[in-house]
């Protein structure tokens, strides 16, 4: 198994619309604005896709454009880094990683619809499954594309993640399914990072 570097090429960026009204509240509209003015500049080098509830689809079009695919599967929230699929390469063959997401450490309920949209995001695209019985977001990690991969200690070690897994487990199930050959452990990630509890992409 191999991770590919954020920086390494890629034939598609996928992202959420924003939809947790408790979280945006009258923001939510920036938000969307926000979040749909990042899809078109992307889409002008790339391809994208926005996945948005049922509901949303049509305002997500509007705002988004021509050039900016959009999909209706359910989600809570727009943090498709963390809930999405880790793609790696098996040879070449890729794989899409099927994490378990708890919402960091069950703090923002309900999340059961990111919990499941990794898994339906990569059936829609056609991607192979690989179901991961562990924890685990996609922020948490950082990785160069050449076996070297960073986090904290503060998420990785968590008990809201995995409270009886070991750290002498988690790193061996972290360099199976991601192909790291070294693990960089950071005792901490940002302060006052109460939401992901460290994750080391802030």
């Amino acid at each position: 198994m191999k991770m590919p570097g954020e920086f390494a090429r890629h034939e598609r960026t996928v992202i959420c619309w924003p939809s947790r009204v408790d979280l945006y509240n009258d923001r939510m509209g920036d938000a969307r604005m926000a979040h749909a003015a990042l899809a078109r500049t992307i889409s002008a080098f790339e391809p994208v896709t926005m996945i948005a509830n049922e509901t949303d689809v049509e305002r997500a079009k509007l705002l988004c454009g021509d050039t900016v695919d959009v999909v209706a599967l359910p989600i809570d929230d727009s943090w498709f880094r963390d809930s999405g699929p880790i793609y790696v390469f098996d040879g070449e063959k890729r794989i899409a990683g099927n994490w378990v997401f708890n919402g960091w450490g069950e703090k923002f309920p309900p999340f059961d619809k990111d919990a499941a949209v990794a898994k339906k995001w990569a059936n829609l695209a056609g991607h192979e499954v690989r179901d991961i019985n562990m924890v685990f977001e996609g922020g948490s990690i950082t990785v160069d594309g050449e076996g070297v991969l960073a986090t904290t200690e503060q998420c990785l070690l968590n008990p809201n993640r995995n409270p009886t897994l070991s750290k002498e487990a988690i790193a061996s199930m972290v360099q199976q399914e991601l192909g790291a050959n070294e693990i960089v452990w950071l005792p901490h990630g940002l302060s006052m990072d109460d939401d992901t509890d460290g994750h080391v992409d802030n």
